[in-house]
C-alpha cells in the first residue's frame, strides 16, 4: 500500500537527502548537513504559507520528528521552526 503525505496546520514535512563521499583513507563525507542544521526538500507544506513544495529548507534536526512511511525516511517540523529557504540565484 502507498501513502500520500499531507502536512497539517502548521508543519512542513521534508526529505532530508544525504549523499555520502568516501575520500582517501576510508573517511565517509556526508553532504546535506551543517553540524546540528539539516537541507531537506519539502514534500508537503501548509496550504497559506510563505514555503512552497520543492523549496530546498534549513532546520535544526534536534526540532523535527522522524518518520518512515513506505520505506522512506521524513522529517516533519513546525513552520517556524525552518531557519532559510535556499534559493537558486538566475
Amino acid at each position: 500500500m502507498s501513502y500520500k503525505l499531507k502536512a497539517g496546520e502548521t508543519k512542513v514535512i521534508t526529505k532530508v537527502e544525504k549523499k555520502e563521499e568516501v575520500i582517501k583513507g576510508g573517511l565517509i563525507l556526508i553532504e546535506g548537513g551543517y553540524g546540528n542544521m539539516v537541507e531537506g526538500l519539502v514534500i508537503a507544506a501548509p496550504f497559506k504559507s510563505d514555503i512552497n513544495i520543492s523549496d530546498k529548507v534549513i532546520f535544526e534536526k534536534a526540532r523535527s520528528t522522524e518518520i518512515k512511511v513506505d520505506d522512506i525516511t521524513y522529517n516533519v517540523i513546525d513552520e517556524k521552526e525552518i531557519l532559510a529557504i535556499l534559493q537558486t540565484v538566475k
